[in-house]
């Protein structure tokens, strides 16, 4: 394509002037520069007084503290919006399963009932209503966290102290 001199002429003169409005734009202008009436000290006059700084004048740039400010371009995703917040309370936590193993379980001559579990390793026997040594009733408590509540013939129910939460034992063929 053949572009006659006149034209590139005027392309380069419009270039050249846009090259001189951005440069001319970006100067900061100086502000000694500006007109300000000078002072001439006088011998007769009194001593020369310090001006007062004046507030600087507001720019358009400068946000008004009466308009709000509001985002042209806010921010913007092809992703749903979050769920609301649940307003259901969480369940209450729940207590860790039991340790214990029915072991045995036998009725003695008198209809106490003897029930024999076992936990970590170690035996721990229990009586619903027997007066003998070494054995554990209502109330007794088992491996520091759970309180013996009742024996009967078809469950152990223990409750969990930590957080005072009721379990049982099923004890088989009761």
């Amino acid at each position: 394509m053949k572009i006659s001199p006149t034209l590139r002429w005027l392309l380069l003169a419009a270039i050249a002037l846009c090259v001189f409005v951005f440069v001319r734009g970006r100067q900061e202008p100086n502000e000694t520069s500006a007109a300000v009436p000078a002072e001439q000290p006088t011998e007769t006059a009194a001593p020369a007084q310090v001006p007062a700084p004046q507030a600087p004048m507001p720019t358009a740039a400068a946000p008004s503290s009466s308009a709000p400010l509001v985002d042209l371009f806010p921010a913007q995703s092809w992703l749903p919006p979050p769920p609301p917040p649940s307003t259901t309370p969480p369940p209450p936590p729940e207590p860790p399963p039991l340790p214990f193993v029915v072991k045995s379980v036998w009725v003695s001559a008198e209809g106490s009932l003897f029930v024999l579990l076992s936990a970590n390793g170690q035996d721990i026997p229990l009586c619903n209503a027997c007066q003998r040594s070494g054995f554990l009733r209502s109330g007794n408590v088992v491996l520091g966290h759970y309180r013996i509540e009742s024996v009967t013939s078809s469950a152990v129910s223990l409750v969990y102290l930590p957080l005072n939460r009721k379990q049982r034992i099923q004890i088989a063929g009761g």
